[in-house]
């Protein structure tokens, strides 16, 4: 019960409002209570990879994902996350690929094992690969609204931008989510519409009053606005506040490619996956 608990905890954060901070911590907490009681439940580990994760200690997490698969080879979640979390976030690109490959294998219609897939392939700069896995998720699940904004990525990756704007506005009907809401502004943004952009910044600003603030996303905003020093300050509060949701694809993320060159932008990707 604690390894579901935990594994529940982990997620939260993505799927809902909930502050990070406070899911991180109990998740953390369940897992541990698992594993006093049992050392050798797998979610449990796969748990404290995802912890470990958020916490940019990419090391550890590849640690913990690799024993949890070692306890329960047919894990399909902990080869979907060590894939798409610690992995790709090292650049081992081939490794990842192979991973998410084995989850989906194990978990053929789950759609967000699916869409990490597709994730991991577009981070790998795999844009036409990305593309089809993306939309071989949303056939399974048409209203996913993750698969959406994903597939936005790759094809915006890819050089439609207009295809890109239709995805991540079908996502954001789907959602309320924050991600979402910067992706389509910077989008938006980088066609000329900076107006956009600057009302998704105040719509950003006036969510990150209920939940912490998302500076990964105004990051974004700021280089669809081609203001790439905001867009700077943004990943250096995101990586003094140890956000590691998606900081720890820094070194990897193509859309982050205005700011790679920069001594600054490269200083800070260093803090972000040396091991701890």
């Amino acid at each position: 019960a604690y390894a579901g608990l935990a594994n529940a905890y982990v997620l939260l954060p993505y799927y809902t409002g909930a502050r990070r901070s406070d899911s991180l911590a109990k998740a953390k907490e369940a897992a541990l209570k698992a594993l006093q009681l049992d050392p050798k439940v797998a979610e449990a580990h796969a748990a404290l990879g995802k912890f470990n994760f958020f916490h940019m200690d990419l090391i550890e997490s590849i640690r913990e994902y690799q024993r949890a698969i070692e306890l329960k080879p047919n894990y399909a979640t902990a080869h979907q996350w060590l894939g798409n979390d610690s992995l790709v976030s090292l650049g081992r690109f081939d490794e990842a690929i192979a991973e998410g490959k084995r989850a989906v294998e194990l978990d053929p219609l789950s759609p967000i094992i699916n869409a990490d897939l597709g994730i991991t392939l577009y981070l790998a700069r795999r844009y036409d690969d990305a593309i089809e896995q993306l939309r071989k998720t949303l056939a399974i699940d048409p209203a996913f609204f993750y698969a959406h904004y994903n597939l936005g990525v790759a094809l915006q990756l890819k050089g439609d931008l207009s295809a890109a704007i239709l995805e991540y506005e079908k996502a954001s009907q789907l959602s309320d989510d924050s991600y979402v809401m910067a992706l389509l502004g910077a989008a938006k943004g980088l066609t000329g519409d900076k107006n956009a952009a600057e009302q998704a910044l105040k719509d950003l600003d006036q969510a990150a009053q209920n939940q912490e603030a998302d500076e990964y996303s105004r990051a974004l905003l700021f280089l669809g606005m081609n203001n790439k020093e905001e867009a700077l300050r943004c990943i250096e509060r995101a990586v003094a506040a140890r956000d590691g949701s998606s900081l720890t694809w820094i070194k990897v993320d193509p859309l982050l490619d205005p700011l790679r060159g920069d001594p600054r932008f490269e200083a800070l990707g260093q803090k972000v996956i040396a091991p701890k």
